[in-house]
């Protein structure tokens, strides 16, 4: 019965639509590109985090931007992992590289 639970969770899983959001290039240096598959119907906010969860940056999103371009010479090289959040949750989500 164990394996049949663990089976349909694998399955679950498999079956999730693919993230509404990217960031390319990736890896990145000085600047990078959010893309989304749909535009917002309401601002949203980019956040990005280090390994050990600290926020260290966040950028607004501007209602009806499918793309949009962001700085992050401010980060060091390293990854890090980001998330789109809107009023009513978390849009998408990923990893991000900085390369110099």
């Amino acid at each position: 019965m164990l394996s049949n639970s663990l089976g349909d969770e694998v399955m679950r899983l498999a079956e999730q639509a693919p993230s509404v959001v990217s960031v390319v290039p990736n890896p990145a240096s000085d600047e990078a590109t959010l893309v989304l598959t749909r535009t917002l119907a309401e601002q949203g906010v980019l956040m990005a985090y280090n390994a050990v969860g600290e926020e260290v940056m966040r950028v607004a999103i501007p209602m009806d931007t499918p793309r949009m371009t962001f700085n992050t010479s401010s980060l060091a090289p390293a990854l890090y992992y980001y998330k789109v959040l809107l009023r009513t949750g978390v849009l998408g989500n990923g990893k991000l590289t900085i390369v110099r």
